[in-house]
């Protein structure tokens, strides 16, 4: 069992290991419980299970090329705006 310490903006550090077994990196949201007084992770928050439900609207699309394509152009289009 790993250990972990609250701080003072009850933030928990979550050891580096499990971390990386999740694929969290600076800023990720996890979801989390507590049962009989235990704390338990569950996981990442999986950023796109709401907008999943309107997958049905792109009929005959693949989403996660979609949002790869507006994730470009957004990209893209804030290189621009700072140069």
């Amino acid at each position: 069992m790993l250990g972990s310490k609250a701080t003072k903006y009850e933030a928990i550090t979550i050891p580096a290991r499990i971390a990386k077994r999740l694929s969290l990196k600076d800023g990720a949201i996890i979801e989390a419980k507590v049962e009989k007084g235990k704390l338990f992770i569950i996981g990442r928050k999986d950023k796109t299970a709401k907008i999943m439900q309107y997958a049905g609207i792109w009929e005959n699309e693949d989403v996660e090329k979609v949002f790869s394509e507006i994730r470009n152009a957004w990209s893209r289009w804030k290189k621009s705006v700072s140069a």
